[in-house]
């Protein structure tokens, strides 16, 4: 390295201008005839300048002022000069797919999520339920994406499969959110915050055909990260957007208990609370230092802080857990000057829906604590009846149209899912009709529960042929359409089963079956063993017969799961037979003498020759005893039933049924 001295040098300067840039101490040697160590190590040029100045280093804003600025300069340049991109067709079950993503970012200029090219004329074949990436978007600076490499400890993903995450998140799993004003684009997201970019990466690559072992490599990562995220002193809004996407769309499992979205979802709101998300407005009542009043920047909070209550009780009532309420001033009736005009009517009416299944759900759990004591039982009927006419009241509210004029649900409106979950919120409600006793149920109350269940799995089969459903099915979903199931298998093996529409039953029940095998993102997820938990079940002779040989379907052993109960006590009849357990629960002494009925074999229960032994074969069943279940993971599902059941002509969401005959 040569070293360069000032012909002005007059007074002696100790530093090199590399050192004095950087406030280093310099050991370059007092007549500068050797460079310093620094320059040296790092090969610059050891220069010392009396008249060098030391700048200031530039701001964030700075530097992205400067890359909008590159890439307002790339945008004309190449309107200037257009150049022609070679289309290709990406063909995956003989559907052409073509997806183009442009949004906004806040300063304006567009962010077009790229994805990741194949050669020309040479057609690729996806499977059924992944997502296939574009090949007709045309990339950036020539061909080549603007986009950096990233790493996550050893884990290092190219600019190309980034691009293609981002992509696929924007196109299938943004629109079920309204955190974002605009997702900003992979270089900047990274930069405002490393945990959220990795989520996003995360959830776009469950299906990503291109490199299926993205999630999988990266889950952990990204879970070890969010922990780590909850105690650092970073921004906390993209830390609670983060927190509230693994919530919606956990990380795969292959167990309930490695499910840390319960815990992730009471860190997101406790996050949300410190920085006053809770109150109108830019928080200044929560920070130490002066805010600018920023109507987006509010309206962002008031966006972020519905959407975080909403998934927060969700997440609480589909594990079976009391749902959390925090008093906030986005209460029209109890804060009329303040404007709920900030928050989208869907974002609205998803939050008034969800608070008040949060109102019904603790309160019917305070109400079956009594339900053994004098009038116990017609006090949880009672409530039933008047939680459901409230959420009856709401159906004019909901912003989604649909038509009954078939089997499968017909919509007019571009987001569905308004009313899907207004009819699952029905579902839980009426769910608690499973803990009065034997002598005290309501026939009439359980068959139309038997009705809902059917139509909640049929409205999920309806959204999946308009909006492909399995494609982006949310945990809370996902665990309503397992306890509509079991609410039907539960209901069907009972002594209503010659009063009801036992065929609409099954055909609801294995599609069910064959939805989560879409839904599925790997082999042994939940999603995957619950297929196998449902066809045992189904199958099973045994699960529901209680200790004196009778048995009694509508009997719930675990009760404090709330509407959930009926799930975690199939789980536990579940691996008492096929895992070799013995159940932790005792039957009370009015449960074994009540008056049960021993069922025929209705339903396709497992006789020799019944339609439903087709389904599994007896060498399924585990010997021995399994503490963790792992041995599911490789069992051999099957990939199709033989599910060719076709009603005659169009059968109504609720059909008519005497309900004079069950009284």
């Amino acid at each position: 390295m040569s070293l360069t001295r000032s012909p002005m040098l007059s007074a002696r300067v100790k530093s090199c201008t590399g050192c004095r840039q950087q406030k280093l101490r310099c050991d370059a040697s007092k007549d500068y005839s050797q460079p310093c160590s620094r320059c040296v190590r790092m090969k610059l040029n050891c220069v010392v300048l009396k008249s060098f100045k030391r700048t200031k280093k530039q701001t964030k804003a700075q530097l992205q002022a400067e890359v909008d600025q590159l890439k307002q300069q790339l945008v004309t340049s190449d309107a200037l000069e257009p150049s022609s991109v070679s289309s290709s067709t990406v063909t995956g079950n003989d559907n052409t797919v073509r997806y183009t993503v442009m949004n906004c970012q806040t300063n304006g200029m567009p962010f077009e999520a790229s994805i990741s090219r194949v050669a020309a004329n040479d057609p690729v074949a996806f499977p059924e339920n992944s997502f296939a990436p574009d090949t007709n978007c045309p990339t950036s600076a020539g061909g080549l994406s603007m986009t950096s490499c990233q790493a996550l400890d050893d884990f290092e993903l190219g600019s190309n499969q980034i691009d293609d995450c981002f992509a696929l998140f924007s196109l299938h799993y943004l629109p079920k959110l309204y955190i974002f004003d605009s997702l900003n684009d992979p270089n900047t997201c990274y930069m405002q915050s490393p945990l959220l970019f990795w989520t996003i990466v995360a959830i776009g690559a469950r299906k990503y055909s291109k490199d299926p072992t993205i999630l999988s490599l990266l889950g952990p990562k990204v879970i070890e990260l969010a922990a780590h995220s909850l105690f650092s002193q970073t921004e906390k809004l993209p830390t609670i957007q983060a927190y509230l996407i693994l919530c919606v769309w956990p990380m795969p499992v292959d167990t309930m208990h490695k499910d840390i979205s319960p815990v992730l979802s009471g860190a997101m709101l406790s996050l949300a609370v410190s920085i006053g998300l809770h109150i109108q407005g830019n928080g200044q009542d929560f920070s130490r230092t002066t805010l600018e009043h920023d109507e987006n920047e509010c309206t962002h909070r008031a966006k972020l802080w519905v959407a975080s209550t909403v998934a927060a009780q969700s997440t609480a009532i589909s594990n079976g857990l009391p749902p959390p309420t925090v008093l906030d001033t986005y209460d029209p009736k109890l804060f009329p000057e303040q404007s709920p005009g900030t928050v989208p009517f869907r974002l609205q009416f998803r939050k008034k829906m969800s608070q008040n299944l949060a109102s019904c759900i603790l309160e019917l759990g305070r109400c079956v604590q009594g339900i053994e004591e004098s009038g116990g039982a017609s006090s949880v009927k009672s409530m039933i009846d008047i939680f459901m006419w409230q959420f009856l009241q709401m159906d004019p509210e909901c912003p989604d149209q649909f038509s009954k004029s078939s089997r499968r649900v017909e919509y007019t409106t571009t987001d569905k899912s308004g009313r899907f979950h207004l009819l699952c919120a029905r579902l839980q409600v009426h769910s608690f009709h499973f803990f009065v006793g034997p002598t005290e149920r309501d026939n009439a109350s359980l068959a139309k529960l038997y009705l809902l269940a059917c139509s909640v799995i049929e409205m999920a089969l309806g959204l999946d042929e308009t909006e492909d459903f399995s494609s982006s099915a949310t945990a809370y979903n996902q665990k309503m359409l397992v306890l509509a199931s079991f609410a039907l298998l539960r209901i069907a093996r009972s002594h209503l089963a010659s009063l009801l529409d036992i065929e609409r039953g099954r055909q609801a029940y294995f599609d069910n079956i064959l939805l989560f095998r879409k839904i599925s993102v790997q082999d042994s997820d939940l999603s995957s063993r619950t297929t196998v938990i449902l066809t045992q079940l189904w199958t099973s002779k045994n699960a529901f017969k209680k200790s004196d040989g009778t048995t009694d379907s509508l009997l719930l052993l675990c009760r404090s799961r709330l509407s959930m109960s009926v799930v975690f006590d199939c789980f536990w009849r579940w691996r008492r037979e096929f895992a070799g357990q013995q159940t932790p629960y005792k039957e009370t002494q009015s449960d074994i003498g009540a008056n049960s009925i021993q069922l025929a074999p209705l339903l396709g229960q497992a006789d020799e020759g019944t339609e439903s032994s087709k389904y599994l074969s007896s060498s399924w069943s585990p010997n021995g005893t399994f503490p963790d279940y792992d041995w599911l993971a490789t069992l051999d599902v099957p990939l199709s039933f033989d599910a060719n059941f076709e009603p005659e002509g169009p059968m109504p969401m609720l059909d008519t049924i005497n309900y004079a005959a069950l009284t």
